[in-house]
């Protein structure tokens, strides 16, 4: 089972895209939230804009966040709360600046969240 199938259909309505996450910040927190309930990690997110005529694109201001790696002998759970805390300070600096300084007049940005599983660690961590 993948994400998408994971999180509630009210938040897979606010996707920009039908075949991953891609989310208003408040949603895309909930969304990690749930997710991470459930075995999942916040590995990264990306950029992208929904412009004041419909269209979406990728941000080029506001690129995302590097993939966070795992410690070589990081618990899954110290890696997880890390994860999270890297995805919020970076997506809330983000979303303050764009807000303060829009890419494009009337655009928002949205966060294309990629996840890892929990099933995908090493065993004995």
């Amino acid at each position: 089972m993948d994400e998408l199938e994971l999180v509630p259909e009210r938040i897979r309505q606010l996707s920009l895209s039908e075949d991953e996450l891609v989310l208003p910040w408040d949603a895309a927190v909930e969304a990690v939230a749930i997710l991470e309930k459930v075995g999942f990690l916040i590995l990264c997110w990306e950029g992208w804009l929904r412009y004041a005529d419909g269209a979406v694109g990728h941000s080029l201001s506001y690129q995302g966040s590097r993939e966070i790696r795992r410690y070589p002998d990081e618990s899954w759970t110290d890696f997880s709360m890390r994860a999270r805390q890297s995805f919020l300070k970076s997506g809330a600096e983000s979303l303050q600046k764009f807000t303060a300084r829009p890419e494009n007049p009337g655009a928002q940005l949205y966060f294309c969240l990629v996840f890892s599983r929990d099933e995908d660690r090493p065993k004995g961590r």
